[in-house]
């Protein structure tokens, strides 16, 4: 009798989190560029149209100042939606051709994203408050404490649903089954 292999079980199959987080990381690269470059593009048209009814109505001038200094922090954020976007879009190729450096770029912009929401939710507090402000003078400040309670809730409901996907990239693609797949 000859003795009989030791059977580990069935091989182990591939896992498909790289190729899936790949084909993500693409759309979800593609779609926040297209949203970063066209609220860029909103913001110049909703000026465009204060602009034209300011001649007619004298509240629309104090919307329009108040606007241009909060369009600067649109611009720094659509910037980095671009930048985040490519370094996204990169990883996500790296990943579907099953690359060590996909997993690590996907995994640096996780992080990143997530500390940029912050940060862009934090810096922009107070010139969105005084916009509002600006705002609420306009309509004598009937809604001026309600504008506040929801920026702050739309502040902090922002960073918890722009966090999800990050947090799921953190979560997946540092899996030592993921890891050990890629090359």
């Amino acid at each position: 009798m000859s003795p009989v292999a030791e059977s580990g079980g069935p091989p182990e199959m591939p896992t498909a989190i790289p190729k899936v987080f790949g084909i993500i990381n693409v759309v979800y690269a593609c779609l926040g560029m297209f949203m970063g470059v066209l609220s860029v593009g909103m913001m110049f048209a909703m000026k465009a149209l204060m602009t034209e009814v300011g001649g007619e109505v004298k509240e629309a001038s104090l919307f329009v100042e108040a606007f241009d200094e909060l369009m600067v922090y649109s611009y720094i954020d659509a910037g980095l939606k671009v930048v985040l976007g490519l370094i996204l879009l990169v990883a996500g190729v790296g990943l579907l051709k099953k690359k060590l450096w996909g997993q690590k770029m996907s995994l640096f912009w996780a992080v990143a994203r997530i500390v940029a929401a912050g940060v862009m939710t934090v810096v922009t507090l107070g010139p969105t408050r005084e916009f509002q402000e600006k705002v609420g003078q306009m309509d004598g400040g009937q809604q001026e404490q309600f504008q506040q309670m929801a920026q702050g809730v739309g502040s902090v409901m922002g960073v918890v649903f722009i966090a999800v996907y990050p947090v799921l990239c953190l979560i997946f693609l540092t899996k030592k089954k993921v890891k050990d797949r890629l090359v």
